[in-house]
Order: structure tokens, then C-alpha cells, then sequence
């Protein structure tokens, strides 16, 4: 049971980790960089594992320069690459604002103590 369990944890987080790059390259393609799935499920990875680093808040920072450096070794503009990381980060913080605004609904129901 715990095997299972275990097995649909890690199904889900990978699940989760492919949406997230594929919202990478939606948005690279907006923006009209020339980057395809397969470049994004390379340089991605590395960029979500530096954003762990305890270095900065939420991984402002580490994350642009990070997909400025991975965008950049195939030949997309630093520019470019620094408005992907913005937009990327900008759309993380939207998604997780009904998260929030629910976390701190709940806050203000449950009795003090």
C-alpha cells in the first residue's frame, strides 16, 4: 500500500514538473523565442532545481539568471530569455494567489489558541 502510494506521489510530481515546463514553452512561444519542447525539458530542470537554493526569496533572481545562462546557450537573447523568467515568475505568483487568499481565509475562521 505505501509502495503504491508512494508511486502515485512521485507520478504526480513529475505530472506537475512536465506542466511546468510545458508553461515555460507556451509562454516562450508567446513571447516569440525560438525554443522548442525538447530544448525546454533541458534547460528547465536545471532552472527549477537553482530556484531551491537558499539564496534568494522564492527564487527571484536565481531563476532569471539561471534561464538567462540556460536560454542563452541556445542562442536566445539574454533579453529574451530575462522576459521569459519575469513572465514565468509573474504567472507562479498569480497561480498561487487563490491558494493563498483560501489559506488566509481558513486563518481567519479557525479559533485563536
Amino acid at each position: 500500500m505505501l509502495f503504491r502510494s508512494a508511486g502515485a506521489i512521485v507520478a504526480l510530481a513529475a505530472i506537475a514538473q512536465l506542466g511546468f515546463i510545458a508553461s515555460v514553452w507556451l509562454a516562450a512561444r508567446g513571447l516569440g523565442i525560438e525554443a522548442g519542447l525538447g530544448d525546454c525539458l533541458v534547460v528547465v530542470p536545471p532552472v527549477i532545481i537553482a530556484t531551491l537554493l537558499p539564496v534568494s526569496i522564492a527564487g527571484w533572481g536565481v531563476r532569471e539568471g539561471a534561464m538567462v545562462f540556460g536560454f542563452g546557450l541556445l542562442g536566445v537573447a539574454a533579453a529574451d530569455a530575462l522576459a521569459l523568467s519575469i513572465l514565468v515568475g509573474i504567472a507562479n505568483v498569480a497561480a498561487g494567489l487563490p491558494g493563498a487568499a483560501l489559506w488566509l481565509a481558513e486563518r481567519k475562521l479557525r479559533p485563536a489558541g
